[in-house]
Parts: C-alpha cells; structure tokens; sequence
C-alpha cells in the first residue's frame, strides 16, 4: 500500500531547459526502461536521468548500459542502485518527472507513490492513472506514440519554477480526488485475511 507523506517540505529548484528524471522499477523488459532511454536521447535539453531498481534481466540491462554510453552530451544518464522503501518518497522529491512507461500495471503503486511526493509522471496508458494530463500533474501515452513521450518530456523540461510548483500542487489536487486511502487500506486487509486466514484491521500496521 503507497505510504501517506505527512506534507511536500521542499520543492526540487526548476529552471527551463534542465530536467532531472527518474525511473524507480525492476530492470526487465516489462517496465521498458530501454523505451524511457530511447526517448530520453532524443531530449535537447540538458537532462539527469537516474535510473533506481533491482537488475533482474542482466541480458536485457546490458542492451540498456549500451545505450546509456551512446547519449548526447546534454543527456547524463546512470544507474542509482537500490532505494529502501522508506528513502522513495524523499527521493522523489528530488526530480522533476517520474518516467515509467511500463508495459501494464493494475494498480501502479509507485506511480501513486510519485504523486504523492509532488513528482510528476509520464507513463504509458496501461496503467489506470490515464486522466494525469487533464489536472496537470502527468501524461499517459501508448507505447507506440513515441513523438508524444518525446513531446511531454520537452514540455517539463522547459518549465519554470513556477509552472513546476503548479504541477506540484496538481499532483495534491488528483490524489485527494481519485484515491480513497480508507476503501483502499480496506481492500488490503480484506485480501490479507483471505490469504492468511487472519484479521487484519484498519487499525493494523
């Protein structure tokens, strides 16, 4: 279940034309971060783009290391390592996009995760987080329509500070309004129970 921050204390400094960018996920084919550096190397603007996960398809990681030799010089992409759960939403805070362009998520916790912390996100539409663009807090594409990945990092790259803070906001906005945290602790303990044959509470940690 995505962790409640208790408020967004700071603000990651944005100016035009500079971007830092993140991917938190496993590494293997399903979560496409070939297809987010593909798209990145594309980008104009001067972007950090880190890359956070456990490395689960070392064949496909290797495809994905040389395609982080190859880019531009306006393009500093790396591998992070690992985060512990409880360093995610700090780290978050710390970008200006999250770019997940996975193949399929039911749910998509660290993208709720994501908003949460005020980092906006760029993410396929197989995801059920497809109405981003309308509150201004993210965009959702299909796999194949590679020139609006490439558009919608151009747009956050050129924000300013203030039109980064109004995204930030944005993100508050679609959470209160689209997840009901109660009905969704609820569902988790109800699927614990059936699981384990316990009784889980709201009440439980």
């Amino acid at each position: 279940m995505p962790t409640l921050p208790n408020s967004i204390e700071k603000i990651a400094d944005k100016r035009p034309s500079e971007c830092r960018i993140i991917f938190i996920s496993r590494i293997l084919p399903k979560k496409t971060v070939k297809f987010a550096l593909e798209i990145i190397s594309n980008i104009k603007s001067n972007i950090i783009f880190d890359i956070y996960g456990p490395i689960e398809d070392e064949e496909y990681w290797s495809v994905c290391k040389e395609l982080i030799e190859k880019m531009p010089e306006n393009i500093d992409a790396r591998y992070c390592g690992l985060l512990e759960h409880e360093e995610v939403m700090n780290t978050f805070r710390k970008y200006h996009l999250f770019f997940f362009p996975t193949f399929s998520e039911n749910y998509g916790h660290v993208i709720v995760e994501s908003l949460l912390s005020g980092c906006p996100v760029l993410t396929s539409d197989q995801v059920p987080w497809t109405d981003m663009q309308s509150y201004g807090c993210g965009f959702s594409f299909p796999l194949d329509a590679r020139k609006d990945f490439i558009n919608a990092v151009d747009v956050v790259s050129g924000w300013t500070q203030s039109e980064f803070n109004e995204a930030v906001s944005k993100c508050s906005e679609y959470t209160n309004d689209k997840i009901d945290f109660v009905k969704l602790k609820e569902k988790y303990c109800n699927m614990f129970n059936t699981a384990t044959g316990s009784n889980a509470t709201l009440g439980a940690k």
